[in-house]
Formats: structure tokens, C-alpha cells, sequence
């Protein structure tokens, strides 16, 4: 029993040392429902299996519009979140994701006049999602994933042409940020190496509670919704040990982000 304990601090603590400067979204890796063949509790191959991550997620811009089609600019969503992945049979995984995140956008008034901008509080972030090996020869694997995610915050800074205030806050503005993806996969493992490319489908929607402010400005926050919804992503996964992966993924076309996650298979 104490040799387990001992285990499993040991895994807990090596995993936050490599992943605690990280900040979240799962990286999808055609290959990773099949990838692990050791765990800290669970040896050897096993029909059902369990997966620790923490994982930092980093969109620069969401590449969202105004149901006008007016642009905004620099939608960010910045996240740290846990992640829980259950694995069977080394085919598929089904995940879930808790954490704290927070959104933040650029707008103007038609003709240019009044320059916004808005960020929210950090808050409850969630999500889950899958991933179903559907091809697999030799090194090569195609994959199909699916997943979604929430957040519900509070506004709490609001920016008029550089002058910067805090009364978002009191008028109790909330942003209600959600997306969905479905895509496909394919990885190449080359040694402890799996470089991966993925295309999906997207969609992204930022809606408000009590849009509408008076102080210091007259402003009213438009649903926001995806301005493109086809996108693409490349990274590459390694493999540190038979237990232990650390990932990373960049997402372009219908968003500009960087995701970074590190996982212990237990």
C-alpha cells in the first residue's frame, strides 16, 4: 500500500511540475487512444484505462462577427484546465475537462467613432468530447473527435477609447461563450514522436446577459457568433515515457491558438 501512495504522489507531482506553467483545450491526437502501454496503477495493456492531463489553452483570436457581419477583433479565450480521458480497448477515449477560463474581444461603433473593449472574470470553464480511432496501419492512424465547451463569466473591465472602467461589473453584464468542433485526425508515430494534422468543423457563439450599459457609456454587447467554421490544426505529441505524453497544437483558418497539455495514463 505504501509503495502505491508513493506512486501515485510521485506521478501527481511530476505532472504538475511540467504542466503548472501551462495555461486550456484537449489537444486531438489521432493516436492517442492506442498511445499509452503502461500505467501507474494499470500495467501493461488493459481494455479500460485512465488518464490524468492539465492543459493550457491560448486562443488569440476566435475570429468572430456581429450578426450584422461586422468583424471583432482579438476574441480571446484564455484557459487552465484538468482533464479526465477514459479509454477502452485502446480505440476509443471520452474526456472531460473542468478548469477556469476567461474571454475578452475588440469592437467599434459603426463609423468608427467609439472604440470598445471588454474582459470578463476568470470562471468555471467545462467541456468534454471524444475520440474514435477509425484507421490504423503500421505507424499511420486516422481518427474521428468530437467535443464541446462552456463559459459563463462576469464582465469586468470595459475599455472607451482607451479610457479604461470598472462599472461593467455592476451593471452585472455576463458573456455566455460556448463552441463545438467534429473532426478528423491523422497522426504518423516516428519513435517517441507523433506529429499530427487535423481538419474540423467549428462553431462558436458568445451571447450576454444584461447586454445593455448606460455608464460611462451608452454600449450594447451583440451575440457574437463564428465568422468562419472550417479549420485546421498541426502539432506533434511525445512520448516521454509508456505513461507520460506532453503535447502541443497550434489551430488556424477559423482561429489563431496555441494549445499545450501534458497526461499520465494511470
Amino acid at each position: 500500500m505504501e509503495v502505491l501512495v508513493k506512486k501515485l504522489l510521485g506521478a501527481v507531482v511530476a505532472t504538475l511540475a511540467l504542466a503548472s506553467n501551462l495555461q486550456a483545450g484537449p489537444v486531438q491526437n489521432a493516436v492517442k487512444p492506442m498511445a499509452y502501454q503502461d500505467g501507474v496503477f494499470m500495467t501493461g495493456n488493459n481494455d479500460y484505462t485512465m488518464r490524468l492531463g492539465l492543459v493550457s489553452d491560448n486562443v488569440f483570436d476566435r475570429y468572430l462577427q456581429k450578426k450584422d457581419k461586422q468583424h471583432v477583433h482579438n476574441s480571446a479565450i484564455g484557459s487552465n484546465s484538468a482533464v479526465i480521458t477514459f479509454g477502452f480497448f485502446d480505440r476509443a477515449d471520452v474526456w472531460t475537462s473542468f478548469g477556469a477560463g476567461s474571454f475578452g474581444y475588440e469592437d467599434q461603433a459603426a463609423g468608427g467613432a467609439t472604440r470598445f473593449k471588454s474582459a470578463t472574470e476568470d470562471d468555471l470553464i467545462w467541456g468534454f468530447g471524444g475520440n474514435v480511432i477509425l484507421y490504423n496501419m503500421d505507424f499511420t492512424t486516422l481518427s474521428g473527435f468530437a467535443s464541446y465547451r462552456h463559459l459563463k463569466a462576469d464582465v469586468k473591465e470595459i475599455e472607451f477609447n482607451g479610457d479604461i472602467n470598472e462599472y461593467a461589473s455592476q451593471s452585472k453584464v455576463k458573456a455566455k461563450y460556448r463552441d463545438w468542433n467534429i473532426g478528423l485526425s491523422l497522426a504518423h508515430q516516428i519513435d517517441n514522436f507523433t506529429p499530427f494534422v487535423n481538419i474540423k468543423y467549428s462553431d462558436a457563439e458568445v451571447k450576454w446577459d444584461n447586454a445593455t450599459i448606460t455608464a460611462p457609456s451608452s454600449w450594447t454587447f451583440s451575440t457574437l457568433k463564428s465568422r468562419s467554421h472550417i479549420g485546421a490544426s498541426i502539432g506533434c505529441s511525445m512520448m516521454a515515457s509508456k505513461k507520460f505524453s506532453l503535447s502541443v497544437e497550434g489551430r488556424f483558418f477559423d482561429e489563431r491558438a496555441l494549445t499545450f497539455s501534458a497526461e499520465l495514463r494511470f
